[in-house]
């Protein structure tokens, strides 16, 4: 499995300087970038090089809304086929308010990716692993059962899983073979953020079961933590996961 980050978690840095970023992000050790919401001011031959230059890949985008997903000439499709890019990622709480239309959105969205030659993953939040109705099953487990695992796969969240007392490897483990990309996040025991290592959740065991289930990218994350800068965390975290052999 190879190790990236999610741009979310350092964004502030990334819209300062694209540059400098990236090329702090590599020398940190990390393979490759999640783009998120943008893929910054730079042209897509620019930053296709740039990432040629740092010895980094693409490892998926994360789109703000399906309806920019399911333009296909909105400049997502540009600047990711300029970049190789494999993955979209979508995922917003705000799709539940109408989940059947949004389950609907999500299987065309996912012939759109894959006629543009990757695959549409769906990211869950907290309110995603809830029931849609009280003895129900998780609106997650509704999309997963009702679309194509050709057309629609899935970028599981260890963070939000945990916060809601589920079990990430159990999900993993129940959709094996769909989740090339899992977002690492830890969790302290209030249930806020951690950097990867710096929680409570077991990352040799999920690190370990990610890998027997076909996982590709292990994707760090972390978001209003307070007490280090943003590089400082990701550096933290990417030595962790390298304790882990990773």
């Amino acid at each position: 499995m190879k190790i990236g980050i999610q741009l979310y978690s350092v964004l502030s840095d990334f819209k300062k300087d694209n540059i400098a970023t990236l090329e702090t992000i590599a020398d940190m050790g990390y393979q490759g970038i999640e783009f998120a919401f943008t893929f910054g001011n730079l042209p897509p031959e620019e930053l296709a090089d740039l990432l040629v230059k740092t010895k980094m890949e693409t490892v998926g985008f994360y789109s703000l809304t399906l309806e920019e997903v399911l333009n296909p000439s909105n400049d997502i499709y540009i600047y990711s086929k300029k970049l190789s890019n494999p993955y979209i990622i979508v995922g917003s709480s705000s799709l539940l308010k109408d989940w059947s239309l949004t389950i609907e959105k999500t299987k065309e969205a996912g012939v759109i990716v894959q006629n543009a030659g990757m695959k549409l993953l769906y990211h869950n939040h907290t309110e995603e692993i809830m029931p849609l109705e009280e003895g129900g099953k998780p609106a997650l487990s509704i999309l997963a059962e009702k679309t194509d695992p050709e057309e629609v796969m899935l970028e599981l969240d260890t963070h939000f899983l945990s916060k809601v007392g589920e079990n990430p490897i159990e999900w993993l483990d129940k959709y094996k073979g769909r989740v090339p990309l899992l977002h690492l996040k830890d969790i302290k025991a209030d249930g806020s953020v951690a950097e990867v290592g710096e929680g409570v959740l077991d990352m040799s065991a999920i690190c370990k079961k990610a890998k027997e289930v076909g996982v590709k990218w292990l994707v760090v994350e972390f978001h209003e933590i307070t007490e280090r800068t943003p590089f400082e965390s990701a550096l933290l975290s990417i030595k962790n996961l390298r304790k882990l052999n990773v």
